[in-house]
């Protein structure tokens, strides 16, 4: 049996995609003329809202998106501590219909 499990988060500032269990090549995200392909335990972070401004990063650690985590029933991130989850997107946290912009950490 194959398949892929991965959360999805967009909101008005970008996009989360965070692969839980992806075969290699399964899963491709493509942002205007660039390609990224997603491995298991891998994230696309994508900031911006249309081809021309976004940025696009892949990265590898727990999913720290507060509304993936919720709508993952803590499957995702769980241990992470709350004040470590952030949301690049501006996308809901927790309660998915009360809207919560969370700034990510300095880098």
């Amino acid at each position: 049996m194959r398949g892929t499990d991965g959360y999805i988060v967009t909101g008005p500032t970008g996009t989360d995609f965070y692969c839980v269990d992806c075969t290699s090549g399964d899963v491709t995200v493509t942002v205007g003329t660039h390609s990224y392909p997603l491995a298991t335990g891998e994230q696309a972070i994508i900031i911006g809202t249309t081809t021309a401004n976004a940025d696009v990063e892949v990265v590898k650690h727990p999913c720290a998106n507060p509304a993936a985590i919720a709508l993952s029933d803590g499957k995702l991130g769980g241990a992470i501590p709350l004040a470590e989850r952030f949301d690049t997107t501006g996308a809901p946290a927790g309660d998915p219909l009360t809207p919560v912009a969370i700034p990510p950490p300095a880098r």
